[in-house]
């Protein structure tokens, strides 16, 4: 695997980068010729306007010195709010405003230098303009395949595959002038807004790039990067067709979403698959299954939804288990339901990347398809959704938590990271999860929301996805390298669902032992590691049972 996405700096103690730095600040000023030390900087993207600046004056200061701490212009008569206090002076300085006691010298205007805290002054009412200083658009680059006609079956095409680079210019006066593109040791240059890139010469190759464009306006882009492979897969649908697997790794791909966690981890899935678990199915029937889930015939029965009246006890044993009978009787009904999710499975895992199968078989491990759980566990859906398990797809998947947050809690709470926030507020959050996961319903026939059910596949999306992203980070501060550089997609996802299923403690304690041992980052490893933790030993059975072919 590459070094793609790998931040090299992080691994390097302080002082080498310090003295690295000096070294390349002398060879800039010894080695670059005099009249390209004298270049201009490019010119930065802003301007400044006059704006219309009009409101009621406050200022908050210290009873001890008089000294300004925050000025505020507001929109309206009479005090600032609490939140107005907050978001234009800063969480601090309107804590201190809080809690400041009352400063009883200066009611008859005596000496206030002994008086704690802050203390809000009117300034008066002001009309005017200032000078503001705005911010231009950036071009920007992107990145599509072109030439390779999309097939309706996983992520193939069929055709001559190209990637297309479009640069964007935003400023109605000024141009692209050209984009730039490297990879290994080729330069493709185009003076124009958009480049293309035959992928047939560098067939089954895992290629680093990097690409830009400059502008007119005599700046350029950042330097982007992707790791991009096309190969020829062998499992073909139709054999007069060359059926090709395009995966791009970039911030600027535009097209369907890469494997998930790929560009997390640094990492591309292995071609045609032989694990069966890490594939999506051309269609939804093809995540089909017929297992004998005892449980789930259980559940059905308990909840009078398969009628078993012809068994002793109803077909339930004391547990609330199926006997024989209470199975056999239920056989049918247990087939049809754990396939009636598959279309919402298969939906949500292509949206996100996802491998379908692995999707069903985390469902079928949690909950046997049974999303209104079960007796004695405080765990909701079909995905298992527990306490912990909301942490980590709050703290983990920021663009999940910043839809959720502002449904329940204020913007201005919002505007923190979840980390940030106080208990209260974290538990609203955790509670609104669980409400969601939370399919028991006194209103529905037979207390099951189906429809939401099919609903709660998407948190559970989120939920795997956030679990990825944790692992990556474990990984680095474990390995001090990119996760994919450090192991294998299989062995990323079996650590993923090793954290999903045990958490990130066992997961970060086994990958320490690994590691302090010098071992490679492999699954067996990992096992090995996990079986001496009696707490986290669990796991090994939950994550070979998922991935077993």
């Amino acid at each position: 695997m590459t070094n793609f996405l790998r931040n090299q700096q992080e691994n390097l103690p302080r002082a080498l980068l310090a003295g690295a730095a000096l070294l390349l600040l002398f060879l800039a000023f010894t080695l670059v010729p005099a009249s390209a030390q004298d270049e201009d900087p490019p010119p930065e993207r802003r301007v400044v306007v006059k704006v219309a600046d009009e409101g009621y004056l406050w200022w908050l200061k210290n009873w001890s010195d008089g000294e300004e701490q925050c000025e505020m212009l507001i929109s309206h008569d009479g005090l600032p709010t609490w939140e107005e206090v907050s978001r234009v002076c800063g969480e601090a300085i309107f804590e201190e405003w809080k809690d400041t006691p009352a400063c009883f010298a200066a009611v008859n205007g005596g000496d206030t230098s002994d008086c704690e805290g802050v203390f809000l002054l009117y300034g008066g009412y002001l009309q005017g303009e200032r000078s503001v200083v705005e911010e231009l658009p950036k071009p920007t680059v992107v990145v599509s395949l072109v030439g390779c006609v999309r097939e309706d079956i996983s992520n193939l095409c069929t055709g001559d595959p190209i990637l297309e680079f479009r640069a964007y210019e935003p400023l109605p006066d000024e141009t692209i002038q050209s984009i730039t593109i490297e990879y290994e040791d080729e330069i493709v240059y185009c003076e124009d807004f958009s480049c293309t890139l035959p992928l047939s010469p560098l067939r089954d190759q895992e290629i680093e790039m990097v690409f830009w464009a400059e502008s007119s306006y005599g700046d350029k882009t950042p330097e982007y990067t992707a790791l991009v492979r096309a190969a020829v897969v062998a499992w073909q649908v139709d054999p007069t067709l060359v059926y090709w697997q395009v995966e791009v790794l970039s911030t600027q791909w535009e097209g369907p979403p890469p494997a998930a966690c790929g560009l997390t981890w640094g990492s591309l899935p292995p071609v045609d698959p032989q694990q069966t678990w890490l594939r999506t199915p051309f269609e939804a029937s093809g995540l089909a299954t017929d297992e004998p889930l005892e449980l789930l015939a259980g559940r059905l029965l308990s909840w009078g939804l398969v009628d078993a009246s012809m068994c002793p006890f109803n077909g339930l044993m004391l547990d609330g288990s199926a006997s024989v009978c209470g199975v056999e009787s239920t056989q049918a009904a247990v087939h049809d339901w754990q396939d009636r999710f598959d279309n919402r499975i298969f939906s949500i895992a292509k949206d996100n990347g996802l491998p379908a199968v692995l999707m069903k078989r985390i469902f079928a491990k949690e909950s046997q398809f049974w999303p209104g759980g079960f007796p004695n566990l405080a765990e909701y859906g079909l995905g298992g959704l527990h306490i912990e398990g909301t942490d980590t797809l709050l703290l983990w998947n920021v663009s999940f938590y910043q839809q959720l947050c502002p449904l329940v809690l204020s913007e201005e709470t919002c505007s923190k990271r979840y980390h940030e926030l106080d208990f209260e507020s974290q538990e609203m959050l955790r509670g609104t999860l669980a409400v969601q996961a939370d399919v028991t319903c006194t209103d529905c026939p037979n207390f099951i929301d189906l429809e939401k059910a099919e609903e709660t596949v998407d948190l559970f999306a989120n939920l795997l996805l956030a679990n990825c992203a944790q692992v990556g980070e474990v990984v680095r501060q474990t390995f001090n390298n990119a996760p994919g550089d450090a192991a294998s997609y299989p062995d990323l996802w079996r650590l993923t669902l090793a954290n999903y299923n045990a958490g990130s403690g066992c997961l970060y304690e086994a990958l320490d032992d690994v590691n302090s041992q010098r071992k490679i980052l492999v699954w067996p490893n990992v096992r090995e590691a996990l079986l001496e933790l009696e707490a986290c030993k669990g796991a090994v059975d939950y994550v070979e049972d998922i991935t077993l072919y």
